[in-house]
């Protein structure tokens, strides 16, 4: 495992996963893990915005790692965008995953918890260059 305690994390996201569940426990679970946690949706106002101050806007935040949250390890454009400025920086990406597991506590209570953890991203190859939004495979 990547020691992230002295990283400020960029954590992505395809935009519909911006304001889930998911990304939520994400933020929450490298809160717990490193330096800082940057959220896009704080960093950028609008697709302009994002398209014209991307890379100066990293570089000002001094993120020096990424975590991507996704749906079956699928991603956008822009995700993929945003992993090739980490990819030439030399910055550790990581995949972030979660499992529901549900326990049950007494005869009738059941409690949801998560398992949650940090993959190594060897790349993201593309799949579709076509498909802006299903665009690339985490491998």
């Amino acid at each position: 495992m990547i020691d992230l305690s002295q990283k400020i994390v960029y954590l992505a996201a395809p935009k519909y996963l911006l304001s889930s569940d998911q990304y939520d426990r994400a933020f929450t679970y490298l809160l717990q893990r490193c330096k800082g946690v940057i959220n896009p949706r704080w960093m950028f106002s609008s697709n302009q915005d994002w398209l014209e101050n991307l890379s100066n806007r990293l570089l000002e935040s001094k993120a020096n790692a990424m975590v991507i949250v996704s749906d079956e390890g699928i991603v956008g454009k822009g995700v993929y965008t945003e992993h090739l400025i980490f990819f030439n920086s030399h910055c550790p990406i990581l995949h972030y995953i979660e499992d529901e597991q549900f326990i049950e506590e007494y005869d009738t209570d059941v409690e949801t918890k998560w398992y949650q953890d940090l993959i190594p991203v060897r790349r993201l190859r593309i799949i579709d260059e076509d498909d802006w939004v299903n665009y690339a495979k985490i491998t």
